[in-house]
């Protein structure tokens, strides 16, 4: 009489060795991934508020009104909904005159919203997303020390003043590779990770 052959324990644990050593290698591989995507995709976002803030900051001056965004020395949290316009008196906008009145009688907070407001509605940028990309976006004043890590800081390249910058809204991520980055006034973009993870991240 045939006997019926099946797996034999050795080799079923043999397979099952193997599937966890694929899976030990692919898991943290594909969680690298996904957030390398993320943070590609936050560093767009990163460098279309950089452009659309300068673009805007020169075609307000030549129309005679120099005006550097944020008007405040905090950083100003570029918002995922509608600005926040309550206290704004919005009418002649895109003439500019109300941005600048606002700095003008040291409004410099109401001033910063307007300026967002117009940069949204006349296209410059278009709103953030409103799904959570993990990351939060700032436009960079003189006092910013704990923006990021302190890696937000306008003298913190040294040359050139930070506009912009980023970093993860909660640090979840497995290394911190994918941390931040910042934008220079004079466009450049450098990436910083979190603090202590330097030694394992790649350029």
């Amino acid at each position: 009489m045939w006997r019926k052959k099946g797996f034999t324990l050795v080799e079923v644990l043999f397979v099952l060795v193997i599937a966890l050593g694929i899976a030990a290698y692919a898991v943290p591989n594909y969680r690298r991934s996904q957030e390398r995507s993320r943070y590609e995709a936050a560093l767009g976002l990163l460098t279309t508020y950089g452009n659309a803030i300068s673009t805007m900051e020169r075609d307000m001056e030549s129309d005679g009104y120099n005006f550097t965004f944020p008007m405040t020395t905090n950083s100003f949290q570029i918002p995922t909904t509608t600005v926040n316009t309550t206290g704004v008196q919005i009418g002649s906008v895109e003439q500019w005159t109300d941005i600048v009145g606002l700095r003008n009688i040291g409004n410099a907070s109401n001033a910063n919203r307007a300026f967002m407001w117009a940069m949204l509605k006349y296209k410059y940028a278009e709103k953030l997303p409103s799904t959570d990309s993990g990351y939060s976006f700032y436009a960079i004043g003189t006092n910013t020390a704990r923006i990021c890590g302190g890696n937000c800081k306008q003298n913190q390249a040294g040359g050139s003043p930070v506009m912009v910058c980023m970093c993860q809204s909660n640090t979840t991520n497995s290394t911190g590779c994918y941390y931040g980055a910042r934008m220079l006034r004079n466009g450049r973009i450098e990436k910083f990770v979190k603090s202590g993870n330097s030694s394992q991240c790649a350029n």
